[in-house]
């Protein structure tokens, strides 16, 4: 959480190297709404940096490689304690992946978190509902343009697998309530948007079908190397992504039916400026699906979707 341990303002607990304590940097009145646990601090004043300096010294001498901070992206933007954590993370002496909660990011803020973040939400909290991946397609492709190696644009966890246990933390006990066509749908976005993959559920109580999702070398291919991923076209029917091999050349089609029934989805080659013979292969399946010389059509069930890779022949 960002801040101040309210224990240690109260306590007026030391800060490393320093004559400041706790209770001279925390603001009292900046608080988190809804874990009100934490002070916030005013990078402005005297030893602020120090405190979190010494925080991310500590983190890194335990070998830590990635933390989240939550309650600094929204609802309010804190620019200058952004700053202060990546400045901090600099001089630790140790790379750690800098994660920024919650969304959904101001995308006026684009650059500088490109600059300080390594991966920043740009939804609210995601969760198993049919409305919440919908709209993660518009976040995805207002924030494609924004990505770059090393800093990406989060859509949040992936709500799969076992997502609530003992009523907590959201709604009644289950699995993920995404039918099996949205499972597709979910990845195959992420996937293809490059989006981090980080799984919500606890994998201990979740069923092995989960792992399914998870194990296939050519799809993760997609999300760890592809380049040049942008929406093809979006409308209330349908989406078509796209994406480069940058070894090959090779394109990367991922299909989308976005209506509540079975629907086919047709792809025309010449939209991505493909000519003459060309292969495809279904990279879910992991199966060649043959030759084509025009385009591609599927049909696809009711918010289900479709990853492929073409290579011109």
């Amino acid at each position: 959480m960002r801040g101040i341990h309210r224990y240690a303002s109260y306590n007026k607990l030391p800060i490393k190297g320093v004559p400041y304590n706790a209770g001279e940097l925390a603001e009292t009145t900046d608080t988190c709404r809804w874990l009100n646990h934490m002070y916030g601090v005013d990078p402005l004043k005297s030893g602020a940096q120090e405190y979190c300096n010494s925080l991310f010294e500590l983190y890194a001498s335990w070998g830590v490689d990635f933390v989240k901070v939550d309650d600094i992206l929204f609802p309010n933007y804190h620019k200058e304690e952004i700053e202060m954590i990546r400045n901090a993370i600099n001089k630790c002496g140790r790379p750690i992946v800098l994660s920024l909660s919650p969304g959904e990011a101001p995308i006026e803020m684009a650059e500088h978190l490109k600059t300080n973040g390594n991966m920043w939400c740009i939804s609210a909290d995601f969760w198993d509902r049919w409305e919440d991946l919908r709209h993660n397609f518009d976040l995805m492709s207002y924030w494609s343009q924004h990505r770059s190696t090393g800093a990406w644009p989060d859509g949040d966890m992936l709500s799969v697998g076992c997502l609530s246990i003992d009523g907590r933390p959201n709604g009644s006990e289950r699995n993920s309530r995404f039918t099996w066509p949205e499972h597709y749908t979910l990845f195959t976005l992420w996937t293809i948007a490059r989006s981090p993959l980080m799984i919500g559920g606890d994998l201990l109580n979740s069923p092995d079908s989960t792992l399914h999702f998870l194990a296939n070398p050519e799809v993760i291919a997609v999300n760890q190397n592809s380049t040049d991923n942008k929406p093809l076209y979006t409308d209330d029917n349908k989406a078509i992504w796209i994406a480069e091999d940058p070894e090959t050349g090779s394109k990367y089609i991922a299909l989308f039916n976005l209506t509540d029934s079975v629907s086919t989805i047709n792809f025309d080659f010449q939209s991505i400026e493909l000519t003459g013979k060309v292969k495809i292969r279904d990279l879910w399946m992991r199966k060649d699906l043959g030759v084509f010389y025009s385009g591609y059509s599927i049909k696809l069930q009711p918010h289900g979707a479709g990853l492929y890779k073409l290579e011109k022949k």
